[in-house]
This record gives structure tokens, sequence and C-alpha cells, in this order.
């Protein structure tokens, strides 16, 4: 999947050139529609689905992994749909040009940065991870999530910002951002910027958050940390019973596992009478349950329990899903879907 994660860095900074149209209209995979026609969310624009299939159509592969792959990405990036509607746009020669770095004139990009290999193979074909984006700046888009929130934070070179789409102003120092709200109310924090890691304190913060800039390494963990739940049930003529698991994954790599199960069984008292019995438990919390790494597409869970077990799998992040194998327990060993809570 590594040439997928150099196509959205190609397309990404398409959105920052010109380039010439192309002269007759693809057949997309997908169903995507012609480009303009509507993308992700019926706004204006291309979609994921366009641009990719124009690329693989270009590269003329009848290879379905490396579409969806493609796509997977995109989505995961959050591309801008005009971008991507310009890039449906090229002719097969531009098109695979700038994505595969052979253009470096006329205002076309060369090739993009490579790919971080710090994936693992065996993750579902994934081998690749996003790279990282070798800038320095504040002005950029700034990603952040826990167990309990997920920021959105853009710094424009103007002075104006948003945090999760609030529009708001800020200034800066060497060491402090004050931050100013539409009714005059003011906050100043202090911050550390280091590459793809921008770590801001004080203010009303209750502890020090670090935030990754988009389309990294850090940036990703960011977009795919969070709480989620994997369910199971049994039933029978007499029993029922339900398993969830709750994993945690930070944004710093660690990963919590917590679960509850609870079940209802019924006995004949007599032959007119039945008694039923129910039950739940809450149990096995686990704050620090092993690590964890992901490309955007596959999924690798290292358990420190279990025998050091490995899990692995797909994830959606779009749809905020993924599989991991070996976590069933009422179908023991099965691979179950996680969902986002």
């Amino acid at each position: 999947m590594g040439q997928n994660v150099k196509v959205w860095q190609a397309i990404l900074v398409l959105g920052l050139v010109g380039c010439a149209p192309r002269s007759q209209e693809p057949v997309y995979y997908g169903g995507g529609g012609p480009a303009g026609a509507g993308a992700q969310g019926g706004g204006t624009g291309g979609s994921c689905e366009q641009a990719c299939g124009h690329y693989v159509q270009c590269k003329g592969s009848a290879d379905a992994n490396l579409y969806q792959g493609c796509v997977q990405q995109c989505l995961g990036m959050a591309s801008d749909p005009q971008v991507l509607a310009q890039y449906s746009a090229l002719d097969c020669p531009t098109a695979l040009s700038v994505v595969e770095g052979q253009a470096q004139q006329g205002g076309m990009v060369g090739p993009g940065p490579t790919a971080a290999s710090g994936g693992d193979p065996n993750l579902g074909g994934a081998t690749s991870g996003p790279v990282a984006s070798g800038k320095t700046g504040l002005e950029d888009t700034w990603l952040y999530a826990d167990n309990k929130a997920r920021y959105t934070v853009v710094f424009n070179s103007d002075g104006t910002m948003t945090f999760n789409n609030v529009g708001l102003t800020y200034k800066k120092t060497a060491d402090k951002i004050t931050v100013t709200a539409p009714n005059g109310v003011s906050g100043s924090y202090d911050y550390k910027l280091a590459g793809d890691s921008l770590t801001m304190s004080g203010g009303d913060l209750p502890a020090p958050v670090t935030l990754g800039r988009a389309g990294t390494q850090r940036g990703l963990m960011a977009q795919i940390a969070g709480v989620y739940e994997g369910y199971e049930s049994s039933l029978d003529p007499s029993n029922y019973m339900s398993y969830t698991q709750y994993v945690t994954l930070y944004p710093d790599g660690s990963v919590g596992w917590a679960k509850a199960e609870g079940g209802a069984s019924r006995t004949a008292v007599n032959q007119n009478w039945e008694r039923f019995r129910t039950w739940n438990s809450s149990s096995g919390q686990f704050g620090n349950a092993g690590t964890w790494s992901s490309d955007g597409v596959g999924l690798n869970v290292q358990w420190r329990f279990w025998g050091g077990k490995l899990s692995q799998g797909r994830i959606d992040v779009a749809s905020g899903k993924f599989t991991l194998t070996g976590m069933g327990v009422l179908s023991e060993g099965a691979t179950i879907e996680f969902k986002r809570n």
C-alpha cells in the first residue's frame, strides 16, 4: 500500500498547483460518476472513488486491492473534493506523472517524499505508513484524540484559526499562542513545536496535549485513536449470553482493554412455570494492555497479556470500524469487528 500513500501525497500537493485538463472522460471505478458531479457527502467536486478509479485505470491495472487501498487512504486523509476533481480531470500521462514523480516542469510536482516503512507486511497487505511532512511551521491542520475528546485545530497564516470548526483568531510569539474568541475573551497557551508534533499547555488545559500534523503518522494516530466496542452474543433454548470488549487506542500507541458480560437463563420449575435469571458483570479492565500501530489500512495490536498475543486486522478510518483476529470469546478465537464507541 506504499504506492497509495504516495498517491495522496501527490493529490494533496496538487491542490496548490495548476495542471492541464485531459481531453476525454474516463470510466470510473466504484460508480463515482464524472468529476464535478458531487463528492463525498454530496458537495461539489470530485470523490475518492473517482480519483482512485482514474489513477488505476491510467495504470492499466485490474488490481482491486490497489483501488480499494487507494480509496481507504483517500477517505482517511479527508482529501479536498476540489483537489480530487482536479486530479480526476488530468490526462493519463500527467496523472501518472503527478503520482509517480515523473513530471518536473510546468508547475507540476516532482517526486513526493518516500513513504515511511513503519508498517507490518502481515497487516492485510499494508506495508507503509504516512510520511513525515518535513514541515516546521505552525500554520497547518493539527489533530488530537483521546478516549474523551477529539480536536481538529487549523492555524492559518493570516492570524485566523478554527478549533473543531469554530472560528477564532490567534497571535504567537516564540513560545506562546494567544487565542481570542469572537466575543473578545482571550486565553494564552504555552506551545512547543517539534516537526509534526505540537504540544500545548496552560490556559484552560488541565494537562499538556500533543497534537499531530495532518497527513503524518502522528496525525493519523490522532484520527484513529478512541474507544472501540466489539460485541458477541449467543442464544440457545435455555440460555442467552453477551460479551462486549472495549479496546481503547491511545494516540501515543498504547492500548487499553476492558470487558462486560451478561446473560439470561430459564429453568422449568414445574409444568406451568419457568424461572428466569439474569446477570451482568464488568471486570478485567487494563489501562496499559499493549501497543498498536496502523498505516490507515492495516491494524496491529501487540497484547501484553494472553501470552503476548498479536491481533491483526484492517481499519476503515472514515467509518470508525476495524477488525481484529483472535478476539472472539463466545466463538473462541474468532475475528471480531469493533466500532467506535
